[in-house]
């Protein structure tokens, strides 16, 4: 059977010796509250436990904008642990998070004492370059559908009384205003979508993002 990608970090997370899981550190974020920001030095990386996180940084306007929307059991932070950089955005709750804290030091700890770990992170940092250059480059819209639902997650979760439009979501994440009713009415036929009027409803975050990721695994 042919993994996603939640169940892939799932797995490498399972995979963790107990000497790194013991001492793991467990952070209750609150919605609004960030896990790190653009400019720090990390310190280890982390595996989200349950919520919901975005990576957003802010435009030369100004304006918040958005990279990508995890949720529950998918690694955020390890890139910029692995190249030993400052983080290059933000890492913001969407909803009340729980947040593993793996306390490795340093890349060549990794490397000497848990090369089984390296070499998972490595294949996940791998399949998360071709996902990202797919969606900076996105000519034949394959990488559309993974862009609309992260925006408009992030957007209702960032202003839930607003009702979001077709056309503001599109705008938001560089979709036509077509291509998000076109995605909008599969994601409701999949029932992972609710219409009530104008209104756009979600019933299960989870769900809709394990679609995500599915999707993102076979484009």
């Amino acid at each position: 059977m042919k993994l996603n990608l939640k169940q892939i970090c799932l797995n490498v997370y399972k995979q963790l010796p107990e000497s790194i899981t013991d001492s793991s550190v467990t952070l209750n974020l609150k919605k609004g509250d960030f896990l790190y920001h653009r400019g720090e030095k990390p310190n280890g990386f982390y595996f989200i436990k349950s919520g919901l996180m975005a990576i957003t940084d802010i435009s030369p306007n100004g304006n918040e904008s958005l990279l990508r929307v995890y949720g529950e059991d998918f690694f955020i932070g390890h890139r910029t642990f692995i190249v030993n950089e400052e983080y290059h955005a933000n890492s913001l709750a969407l909803e009340d998070s729980t947040v593993i804290r793996l306390p490795f030091t340093s890349v060549e700890q990794l490397q000497n004492e848990y090369a089984g770990v390296l070499l998972h992170i490595t294949q996940m940092l791998a399949r998360d370059l071709r996902i990202a250059e797919e969606r900076f480059n996105d000519l034949t819209g394959k990488r559309v559908m993974s862009r609309i639902i992260d925006s408009l997650l992030f957007l209702q979760k960032r202003k839930p009384d607003y009702q979001w439009t077709r056309r503001e979501i599109g705008e938001f994440c560089g979709a036509k205003t077509e291509t998000v009713t076109r995605s909008f009415s599969k994601l409701e036929t999949l029932g992972l979508l609710q219409k009530n009027n104008r209104e756009i409803i979600v019933p299960d975050t989870q769900k809709l993002l394990d679609y995500k990721h599915e999707f993102d695994l076979e484009a």
